[in-house]
């Protein structure tokens, strides 16, 4: 009969593992490559998100470990400067909401300031009363001036007065 002398064993042993060698490293390489393609291609997406300004949590963080993956490590880190940008994100949201709206008054103020130094200006038909031979130039050079004039009808005349306030334009209003 057909018995396997240990000469034939041990050869076919030899090759047997020779070939699972063979077989394994580029096997294990081309593994390696893929988990490596996975993680990095994990990454790029959220550092995408990240670029886009969408810091949503990571799908699948996995807890801290002491000594783990490099990829998972960069990975977690990732996640937490995405959190922090979002944080600081809506942080700065807020104040310039806040920055808007304190403009938004402020220009309101100068507004109602503007109109109400426009309202106490004589009218030109009282200046045309008093002096119907003249000319007026009144620029300010904000929307509030320092600069002001006035006139009243007088027993014989006119009282005019002009009044110069300079450096009081807008600040002052």
């Amino acid at each position: 009969a057909n018995v396997l002398q240990p000469r034939e064993v041990t050869n076919g042993l030899v090759i047997y593992l020779a070939l699972s060698i063979a077989l394994f490293y580029p096997f294990s390489k081309l593994v390696g490559a893929l988990v490596a393609r996975l993680s990095i291609k994990r990454i790029n997406e959220y550092c995408l998100r990240i670029k886009q300004g969408r810091f949503e949590q990571i799908d699948r963080l996995p807890p801290e470990k002491g000594d783990e993956h490099d990829f998972v490590r960069l990975e977690r880190n990732l996640h937490w400067m995405g959190y922090a940008l979002g944080v600081r994100e809506k942080k700065l949201a807020t104040a310039l909401d806040g920055l808007e709206q304190a403009q938004r008054s402020i220009l309101e103020s100068i507004e109602y300031a503007s109109l109400i130094q426009r309202s106490a200006l004589p009218r030109e038909e009282s200046l045309r009363e008093s002096l119907p031979d003249h000319f007026l130039w009144w620029s300010p050079r904000d929307a509030v001036g320092g600069d002001c004039y006035w006139v009243r009808p007088g027993t014989g005349g006119f009282f005019l007065g002009l009044v110069d306030c300079t450096g009081h334009g807008v600040p002052g209003a």
